[in-house]
């Protein structure tokens, strides 16, 4: 008896230890103690009743605690969500530590896409989640809110969800790694029934993996489909003997020979040059290294020629002992750079080499030669000519060391440097690397050092030393970095990694586009070769691409974002079809872009961001996908047409471009050439020649339809005179906010006139905490009017950022703004009516009108109403580009002074108490600064102070080199009725003209001014040093 006292003795302790442990592992929630729900006992997983969420009655449901609690002891949340439709709609677990220290909120947080139907378990480490400025810790737990409110959610009336067993819990600590296949895993991935995969089927079936991963990399390694951009088979100094570092007799220049060539032929010539002809320039190594071969047409006091097509073949080293042949085309992927194969013409075989586009594609080169012309005598070839331009041309004989891309030694020795905010920030690595490095602090504290260190754009740069150099090291250094990546950064478990646990954006899902998009492939077909990528390192890579390709499946977003996103599947899609999913992969980015081109790119072309760079980011990728499927025979898969819904992308680069090839870097953006992408719209679209004549701006093509031209969706109104480089040119921003990288800039505008940009977008800032930052994004940056010192405020508001669609009317619904094109007048007016100020507290409605009289100058109104009585204070800004100005204290008339190319005047109409000043560099406040380079600029600030109706009126009058202002005056004229809610003035000028004009507020109401009656919006007379009327002008 008492043996079994005993026995139960213990046996009750180890049931209490084991309670005790279970307990001391786990903290469960009761549903009873949510508020902002319903109990429910009718729908259930682990207790007696779930907290029933609708969100139709309620946006949040709320755990508090009456103290902080100290979750510390844990690692995971846990918990069970029933849904009764999968909405697609978005809400957050919001996690709360508050700190005193810190304004605002803050917290842990992930967010959840309502993709589901039925029960669906979450698991959630601590690690995973995102941080919001500065919890104090996971041992002060203020309280967990699910909502579907803020955070660019809204509460969905269709949600109905049901929350069950909620705790936090300690999940093992033991760390993770990639990637998250077994061998099996990735064998059971793989279509083993393709052919050209029998000898790992094979092994599989004999249960010998070490075999099968043998054969998988070495099948990697033979394919010649599916096809990149290169191949490593090409690899120009693939078992070539370099010359060591000694050879090089001038190491700090470029060691070469060459000539000049003169296109003064037609049809076919043939070039036989001996090396003698050729001249050296410096120290070349000699005619037992030439490293490569280009061609060149810029350079050298050379300018590329567009009228300049040449065809290239037979391209051959003759000798004594006989001929090697360079290129003939011949082959599917000639080894020659910037030259497009082609059978339309050719001289020995079927094909030859096209080169065109010089200004776009100035220079071709051909790197897989016999690098040793000791036994030649001759370099002999074939070239033809559309036409005697009489361009010149230089062929180049490369005869120097390899050199590197710069940084790529510091790669080697994991020293990464990267300029934000002004500044290199450098970190180096002593070991392995730590993915979570970022050595960004302060106000300028940025996310895209991490960014760009896991997006792995070093990789590219040491596959091209590898292929550039021959030296392996560089490949060495590549394949062990790639697999600690691989290793140390396991797939997130629950969250997509938007959120940056440990701020770490290894899984990013746009970092993660990227790597699939381009930075992984063009390492591994430059590297596929080395010894230093061995079978384990191939075989550990696709592990890790379809871990990646399956994260991007089930985390997509939306914009750049998800276009990225959508090109890194489609690519891993594309290069691995060895997957049974890589069809699938394919399909899904497909349909994602595809659904892009209608429901995130306004019917006048551009994306809804606003954003210039990011738009043609996008225009990119849509590109990509059409050419790499081309490449691989994939077409059938894109919709028929996708092409068509593309082509008013291109239509935007090409109607919004300044007369330099570059688009207005509005939003986050800078200034962005187009030319390039317009070749690639030519190419898709062969009868917009149009597009010709943009890409190489009027060298070749057809002249647009349209000299001015109105994008009512994206808000943008382009007037310009002409279209030669010397043209003038405005745009006028009246659009919305934008769906992302908003600048708060309505009815901003930027100017560019014969040859240069006169009033400037300050552009883009590092995405910093910045004063910087802070001033580029806010109406302070831009060519628009402050109200009492405070900006424009469209954050607030969110029905402000993207049109209301549908977008299947000519105009979108709601728009305020008005477009008058005629051949001699452009007239466009918006209206700001969102308030100033943090709050929106400052309720002005402003309305601006541009009067552009072609060709000579710009006349801008300003109406400010106010909603109360009270005085306010108005800034109008101009950002200028240029170094200097000055202002004409009695005339109050702003003139930029640059010695070279053209100027402004900016000449206001004196009325009121109107004063003015020029700020340049102020750094407290931010104003008169730009970046692409950041630099101070003087900045032009007009200034009214009043209460009721504020109007300004100004005359910018674009200056040629060397010309002087012919504006003698603008004066305001009288109105009739005296009442009237219009502004007229009358400008003279040094010939004797004089021109009058008119603002009405108050359209339809007639007004009379110096003997001229309307009831128009805006109204324009012309008359001559006789007082003859020879032009005038009325908006409808």
């Amino acid at each position: 008896m008492q043996r079994r006292c005993k026995i139960s003795y213990v046996i009750a302790f180890l049931i209490g230890l084991l309670v005790s442990f279970a307990s001391s592992q786990q903290k469960a929630y009761d549903a009873t103690l949510w508020r902002g729900g319903v109990l429910d006992t009718d729908v259930v997983k682990v207790g007696e009743r779930s907290i029933r969420w609708e969100q139709a009655e309620s946006s949040a449901i709320t755990l508090s605690f009456e103290r902080p609690r100290d979750w510390s002891g844990f690692s995971a949340i846990s918990f069970w969500m029933h849904s009764k439709r999968a909405t697609n709609s978005a809400f957050m677990l919001i996690i709360s530590s508050e700190n005193d220290r810190t304004e605002g909120g803050d917290y842990y947080f992930l967010r959840i896409k309502l993709d589901w139907t039925g029960w669906k378990h979450f698991l959630v480490p601590f690690r995973e989640m995102g941080i919001a400025r500065e919890p104090i810790g996971w041992q002060k737990i203020d309280r967990v809110t699910f909502t579907a409110s803020g955070w660019g959610n809204n509460p969905n009336p269709e949600a109905v969800l049901h929350l069950d067993g909620f705790k936090v819990i300690r999940i093992s600590e033991q760390k993770r790694e990639g990637p998250s296949m077994s061998d099996e895993e990735l064998f059971k991935s793989l279509d083993l029934d393709m052919p050209q995969l029998k000898a790992v089927r094979e092994a599989v079936l004999k249960g010998d993996y070490t075999l099968a991963k043998r054969a998988l990399a070495e099948h990697i390694r033979r394919r010649r489909w599916p096809r990149w951009f290169f191949d490593w088979r090409d690899h120009p100094f693939l078992g070539v003997k370099v010359p060591p570092p000694q050879a090089d007799k001038n190491p700090e220049g470029w060691d070469y020979y060459h000539l000049f060539l003169t296109i003064d032929w037609d049809g076919w010539k043939r070039f036989r040059f001996k090396k003698e002809e050729f001249s050296p320039t410096r120290d070349p190594i000699g005619w037992s290294w030439i490293r490569y071969i280009m061609f060149s047409a810029v350079g050298w006091n050379l300018k590329p020629d567009p009228q300049t097509t040449l065809y290239l073949d037979e391209i051959r080293l003759v000798g004594k002992r006989g001929s090697v042949t360079i290129c003939d085309f011949e082959s599917e992927s000639p080894p020659f750079e910037g030259v497009e194969r082609t059978d339309e013409i050719s001289k020995g075989g079927r094909f030859s080499g096209r080169w065109a586009d010089h200004p776009v594609n100035p220079r071709i080169r051909c790197w897989k030669i016999p690098h040793d012309w000791s036994d030649f005598d001759y370099l002999e070839f074939w070239i033809y000519s559309e036409k005697a331009t009489n361009s010149r041309l230089i062929l180049v004989l490369d005869s120097d060391l390899p050199k590197p891309p710069r940084d790529a030694e510091d790669y080697v020795h994991k020293r990464f440097t990267w300029n934000y905010g002004n500044r290199p920030w450098t970190v180096q690595f002593e070991g392995r690397i730590d993915w979570s490095a970022n050595p960004t602090e302060g106000e300028a504290r940025t996310h895209l050092w991490n960014e760009a260190l896991n997006r792995h754009f070093h990789f590219q740069k040491l596959a091209q030393a590898y292929w550039k150099t021959g030296y392996e090291r560089y490949a060495e250094a590549l394949a062990e970095q790639w697999m600690d990546w691989i290793k140390s950064n396991p797939p997130p478990l629950a969250s997509s990694g938007n959120q940056a646990p440990g701020g770490c954006y290894a899984w990013q899902t746009l970092t993660t586009g990227i790597r699939l998009e381009r930075t992984w492939p063009d390492a591994l077909y430059r590297c596929l070769g080395s010894p230093a990528f061995t079978d384990e390192v191939v075989v550990t890579i696709m592990k890790s691409v379809a871990d990646q390709a399956r994260h991007l499946v089930k985390w997509p977003t939306s914009r750049n974002w998800l276009t990225e996103e959508s090109m890194g599947l489609f690519t891993a899609g594309m290069l691995f079809p060895e997957f049974k999913d890589a069809k699938s992969w394919r399909h899904t980015a497909i349909e994602r872009l595809y659904r892009q081109l209608d429901e995130e790119v306004y019917p006048d072309g551009m994306e809804d961001e606003l954003a210039a760079g990011y738009n043609n980011w996008v225009v990119s990728n849509m590109c990509n996908l059409i050419e790499r499927a081309k490449m691989n025979g994939l077409e059938d898969e894109i919709p028929t047409d996708f092409k068509e819904k593309l082509e008013k992308m291109f239509n935007y680069l090409l109607y919004a471009m300044m007369p330099n090839g570059a688009i207005p870097g509005l939003n986050d953006s800078g200034n962005a050439d187009v030319r390039g992408l317009l070749m690639r719209g030519y190419r898709l679209f062969p009868h917009r020649e149009d597009f010709l004549f943009g890409a190489t701006l009027g060298e070749k093509g057809r002249r647009p339809e349209y000299t001015s031209y109105a994008f009512p969706y994206t808000g943008h109104y382009i007037m310009r005179s002409g279209w030669g480089r010397d043209a003038v040119y405005l745009l006028f921003d009246s659009g919305p906010f934008g769906s992302g990288h908003q600048h708060e800039d309505k009815l901003h505008f930027v100017l560019w006139a014969y040859g240069g940009q006169l009033v400037l977008d300050p552009g883009n800032y590092s995405y910093d905490r910045s004063r910087w930052r802070r001033y580029i994004i806010t109406t302070p940056a831009h060519n628009t009017i402050m109200l009492d010192g405070k900006g424009q405020n469209r954050r607030r508001r969110r029905e402000t950022w993207v049109r209301p669609k549908p977008w299947d009317k000519p105009k979108p619904q709601g728009d305020n703004a008005l477009w008058v094109s005629e051949p001699s007048f452009d007239f466009a007016r918006g209206r700001y009516e969102s308030g100033y100020g943090d709050r929106n507290e400052i309720d002005v409605s402003h309305t601006r009108r541009i009067l552009f009289v072609k060709p000579d100058y710009f006349i801008i109104q300003d109406t400010l109403t106010p909603a109360d009585n009270a005085e306010h204070t108005y800034d109008s800004l101009f950002h200028l580009d240029t170094e200097e100005a000055i202002l004409d204290e009695r005339r109050l008339k702003v003139e930029t002074k640059k010695d070279k190319g053209s100027n402004l005047a900016i000449i206001p109409l004196l009325d009121g108490d109107l004063k003015a000043r020029i700020v340049k560099g102020e750094r407290d406040p931010v104003q008169g600064w730009a970046n692409h380079p950041w630099r101070p600029i003087p900045t032009a600030i007009y200034t009214k102070r009043g209460d009721g109706v504020i109007r300004f009126l100004y005359l910018l009058y674009p200056l040629r080199e060397g010309e002087r202002d012919p504006v003698l005056s603008l004066e305001p004229l009288p109105l009739r009725p005296s009442d009237a809610s219009a502004l007229a003035a009358v400008i003279r000028f040094s010939d004797g003209r004089v021109d009058y004009v008119l603002f009405n507020d108050s359209p339809g109401r007639e007004v009379e001014f110096a003997g001229f009656t309307t009831k128009a919006e805006a109204m324009y007379v012309r008359e001559d040093k006789e007082g003859e009327i020879r032009a005038k002008f009325e908006t409808p």
